[in-house]
């Protein structure tokens, strides 16, 4: 046996003893190291389910109650709970063997490896996570209360001892080791605020580990929820922590932990219907921008809300004045797949954040707690996206049925407006794999597909433009009004079904303006250019607003091998 196997378990029978001594109860518990050096708690003989461990006083909590008892000066200082316990931990260890939680002082750890402490270096790994901003936010907290408290120490704590690295270790302590102030303070305390449980914290987390804390005259109870066997570690359970949370306060992770989570921050402030649809966010109860990605679950009000975020100007103002308790679970078939779509795209910009390549060379060294949070979190956001894959798929497939059915809705397409659309919940079709795996580019009006199948059109397209991607809106227009001419058109019902839309849809001043110059641009060249696709009749500038109105409707984003690309939802 080692010198610090030693001195952990003399300082470990020195907390015993303290701990007996005070009241508290453990006959089935004793302390050892397990085989990676780490203490815990672990069974004398076996513990049964229902049956009570381990029992602690209230007496020998460090609580706020204590630490102004101790340190009456902070009293008229609104300090929070956390800064006036971290005070007095600071205090109490600086006393010695001279303070009455010396014993339990001595076992904390001397260091808990949270980011807190990381330096610039060493923050490069948490490059792409949420915790790259999050220790930040977190580090500014501490240090603006360390500085607002440092002005009023006591004169018994010199400013020697209370250093920042001192009061990092005690909030640290607190995060890893604290328990809800509400177990055993009055209701006047805060609700964030903490307590240190000497014993009721000696016991290491595993996730979804069965144990109840019961409360009885003034002592707290540990209860079993299972049988544990003699010699066997005794878990406690933390609550369903997730690895970003294990990490910033614990200063550990779990590999394959079931409860881990990737937070998803949806922004929209840049989008010039916000007001619109920041008022259905609110008329819905869907103004909560920040979601949970869990394995094997995307939130539904996740895809609710960015139903509502991807609308175009039209379904926007068709669903603005809509019931509070309506439920967004499908708007109409370019709503749905405008939504995966932006949901692909965020997810695939987190997931491609997250490549260790673009650490360079602060990859080496990079411990292995941080390690199997990066991997977790590629795993959520890829086992996400494949979900999302699937459920494309399906309604894509749905959608492409629905189309060579000629089953065309009444325009916009949406489900307020259609009966045909009302049993369409694509939402159970997430484990549903329909046969027919159509394409987007199958079913979508889209430019590549129509320089591939219409050499005449690639002929006018090229004569035109120097870069056809580059001027992709204007070449899918133009795609419209000479597709719209081909009465052998597999959409001409789509044609049909919009014409009288468009006329009842009129372009804003600012756009009108710029399409009739546009008209004026290009209209004599088209003529010249191919007499067959685009015949003097249908170039009008009345076809250059149908057409601008059918993008500007009915138009997704989507990836087209490899690229993303616009196109055409026709129905």
């Amino acid at each position: 046996m080692d010198n610090s196997a030693n001195e952990y378990f003399f300082k470990m029978s020195n907390f015993q003893k303290w701990l007996v001594s005070n009241g508290a109860a453990m006959e089935k518990v004793f302390f050892d190291q397990d085989s990676n050096g780490l203490g815990g708690g672990f069974a004398k003989e076996q513990i049964n389910p229902d049956e009570v461990f381990a029992t602690i006083p209230f007496n020998i909590t460090l609580n706020r109650e204590v630490a102004l008892k101790n340190l009456p000066s902070l009293g008229a200082m609104n300090f929070s709970c956390r800064t006036l316990l971290a005070t007095f931990l600071i205090n109490e260890k600086s006393r010695g063997s001279k303070s009455f939680y010396y014993p339990y002082i001595d076992i904390l750890p001397s260091h808990v490896p949270t980011p807190l402490w990381f330096d610039e270096h060493q923050m490069r790994w948490l490059k792409g996570t949420n915790l790259e901003k999050g220790v930040h936010s977190r580090k500014e907290m501490l240090i603006k209360e360390y500085q607002q408290i440092k002005r009023y120490l006591p004169e018994n704590l010199s400013k020697d001892i209370f250093t920042w690295e001192a009061y990092l270790w005690a909030c640290d302590i607190l995060s890893s080791r604290g328990f809800p102030g509400k177990l055993v303070m009055s209701n006047t305390c805060d609700q964030s605020s903490e307590v240190l449980l000497p014993l009721a914290d000696s016991f290491n987390h595993r996730s979804r580990q069965k144990i109840t804390l019961s409360i009885h005259n003034e002592t707290l109870k540990l209860v079993a929820g299972e049988k544990i066997l003699p010699g066997s570690q005794i878990w406690s359970n933390y609550g369903p922590k997730s690895n970003e949370e294990l990490l910033l306060g614990y200063g550990f992770c779990l590999p394959n932990n079931p409860d881990d989570w990737v937070i998803v921050k949806v922004n929209f402030s840049h989008d010039p219907q916000r007001e619109i649809k920041l008022r259905i966010l609110e008329q819905t109860n869907l103004l909560d921008l920040v979601h949970f990605i869990k394995p094997n679950f995307i939130p539904t009000k996740l895809l609710s809300q960015l139903r509502i975020l991807v609308m175009t100007s039209v379904e926007a103002a068709r669903y603005k004045n809509i019931a509070v308790d309506h439920e967004f679970e499908f708007i109409g078939y370019r709503n749905e797949i405008a939504m995966l779509e932006s949901l692909k795209l965020l997810l695939s910009k987190k997931l491609v954040g997250l490549n260790d390549k673009l650490l360079g060379d602060a990859i080496d060294g990079m411990p292995e707690p941080i390690k199997i949070y990066r991997k977790g979190q590629k795993e959520i956001l890829k086992c996400a996206l494949d979900t999302i894959e699937i459920f494309r798929n399906s309604i894509l497939a749905r959608a492409f049925v629905d189309f060579q059915s000629n089953r065309i809705s009444t325009p916009p397409f949406l489900q307020i407006d259609n009966r045909m659309l009302e049993n369409t919940n694509l939402i159970d079709d997430l484990n549903h794999q329909s046969k027919t795996m159509a394409l987007a580019s199958d079913l979508f009006i889209n430019v590549p597909e129509a320089l591939k199948i219409n050499p005449e059109f690639y002929k006018v397209v090229n004569a035109l433009f120097q870069d056809p991607q580059e001027e992709e809106d204007t070449v899918l227009m133009l795609y419209l009004i000479a597709e719209s001419h081909n009465s052998n058109s597999k959409w001409a019902s789509f044609f049909t079904a919009t014409q009288a839309f468009a006329e009842t849809n009129i372009i804003q001043h600012e756009r009108l303006q710029d399409l009739n110059e546009l008209f004026l641009d290009i209209g004599p060249s088209l003529i010249g250019l191919s007499s067959k696709l685009f015949p003097q009749q249908i170039v009008t500038l009345e076809k250059f607003l149908w057409s601008a109105t059918v993008l500007d409707t009915f138009s997704v984003n989507f990836f087209y091998e490899g690229d993303q690309r616009i196109g055409i939802v026709p129905l």
